[in-house]
């Protein structure tokens, strides 16, 4: 009889547990009405369609650094550029501390219904972020310490974004935010991208779906990605095992056969040993090193280089009145344009880095046809920012150091200077990987990256002190 009791258990809890979240469908016996839907006519007003963070999610150990990071708000509107061509921002931070007494907003750093001018329907809003309200562990924080979201749009039709930003303070939570500029991404027919990337910035982030808790982003390497799935296995092992408990737990009180008793208990055991072995796992690689584990996914060794600039770049270019060179100015479109390398460089660098791309290259992702080695024509400088894979092949990759014959510097130029190419030579056996590192170079991905590497190292915009001369406006 105690048998037939637990089988009767089983099947009520499974049927509960798969009705449930239909139960409103039987509530009072009624009929659910059918709600039709109802079309409306086009309205006139000022509407948010959406707005993302961008960067967004929980970002690494080491993200944020005072007066250094910059992230954007990716907005899509509709009748904002007129009527009433404003709309206001506030950033709040969400507490996460476990009394949850308050959501702080970002007034000290200008950021409570900031008025914030719409250039056009699709729009890229720039700050400077900062630790205002955030807090460490130890006065109570349960994550990281700074947990972001805001709310946009007209005062009378907020829109609060969906997504969160979470970053740790940089050792004390301090410094104050700050509103930078305001980027135009055109109109409807030059729509936000999905991910909220500004456009000819490509990146390989996925945007879940549907959040995991804090996961909003999708990892983009393997180690973390590997990592996150160690957790999630983890927690599914804790709720099967859980499950087979409470079943077991079931069969061993409903059955009277001591063999059907040895059996649920046997399978209560293997459930907690299995729970166990999956815990143990984890805690082992983690105690015999924690890389094992992928938590900081790729190693990549840091590379602090300086650049040595060949020549004045614009030497042989015409002047303007200011005796600068004409190509002394911003890019207008492509991955040089200030729109596209604001969240590379900042709002406040943006213009003068462009100037130094179009310096360089034309803001086009080309070979240098001064920078060769003669005899031979062989180009050595790359990309959108011309560097040298002569003498700095390192920030292309260890395998392409060491190509050419020696380190080009200035004093190598062939007379007349600066047009005649310089002495030097790739060595033999090496064609292969330097179409490889070349290709890397040229790659506008990775050569911006490389920009950015050497833009954040301690010699900052000296990297490209060579432009100087010609383009002093850029680094002022």
């Amino acid at each position: 009889m105690k048998k037939y009791i637990s089988y009767i258990l089983v099947s009520f809890i499974i049927f509960v547990n798969l009705l449930l979240p239909f139960s409103i469908a039987f509530k009072d016996n009624k009929e659910i009405p059918i709600q039709k839907s109802i079309v409306y006519a086009e309205t006139t007003e000022c509407t948010i369609s959406s707005a993302v963070w961008d960067p967004s999610g929980e970002q690494k150990k080491g993200f944020f650094t005072d007066g250094n990071t910059v992230a954007n708000i990716i907005v899509k509107s509709k009748n904002c550029t007129e009527n009433p061509g404003v709309v206001f921002l506030s950033v709040y931070e969400d507490d996460g501390v476990v009394t949850n007494m308050t959501n702080d907003v970002w007034n000290d750093s200008g950021l409570y219904n900031r008025a914030i001018p719409v250039p056009a329907d699709n729009f890229a809003i720039s700050l400077l972020l900062g630790e205002e309200d955030c807090a460490h562990t130890i006065t109570g924080e349960t994550g990281t310490n700074c947990d972001l979201y805001f709310k946009i749009g007209p005062k009378n039709n907020l829109y609060k974004s969906n997504n969160k930003l979470f970053y740790d303070c940089d050792t004390v939570c301090d410094e104050n935010g700050k509103f930078l500029s305001v980027t135009a991404l055109g109109s409807d027919d030059k729509p936000v991208v999905v991910d909220g990337q500004i456009e000819g910035i490509v990146n390989n982030d996925y945007n879940l779906l549907a959040p995991i808790g804090k996961f909003v982003k999708a990892p983009n390497d393997i180690g973390d990605y590997f990592n996150l799935i160690f957790k999630l296995a983890i927690g599914l092992c804790g709720v099967l095992a859980v499950v087979m408990i409470v079943i077991s737990g079931i069969q061993y009180m409903g059955d009277e056969s001591i063999f059907g008793k040895t059996e649920a208990k046997s399978k209560i055991l293997a459930s907690i040993l299995g729970l166990f072995i999956a815990l143990g796992s984890y805690a082992l690689l983690n105690t015999i090193d924690p890389d094992l584990l992928g938590g900081k996914g790729v190693a990549i060794d840091q590379v602090n280089v300086k650049i040595e600039p060949l020549y004045d770049r614009g030497a042989n270019d015409p002047k303007t009145a200011s005796g600068e060179s004409v190509r002394c100015t911003p890019v207008l479109s492509g991955p040089c344009s200030v729109a596209n390398l604001t969240p590379i460089f900042g709002a406040e660098k943006a213009v003068a880095m462009s100037k130094i791309c179009n310096m360089e290259s034309g803001g086009s992702s080309v070979a240098s046809g001064t920078d060769v080695c003669k005899p031979g024509n062989t180009s050595f400088s790359f990309g959108l920012f011309q560097v040298n894979l002569a003498t700095n092949g390192i920030l292309a990759g260890k395998d392409c150091v060491d190509l050419f014959d020696k380190r080009v510097r200035g004093a190598d130029a062939i007379e007349p200077k600066y047009t005649s190419g310089y002495s030097c030579k790739l060595l033999p056996g090496k064609e292969n990987l330097y179409n490889t590192c070349k290709n890397r170079l040229l790659d506008t991905t990775t050569n911006l990256a490389i920009a950015k590497s050497l833009f954040h190292n301690s010699y900052g915009m000296n990297n490209w002190i060579g432009d100087k001369k010609y383009c002093a406006s850029a680094f002022k």
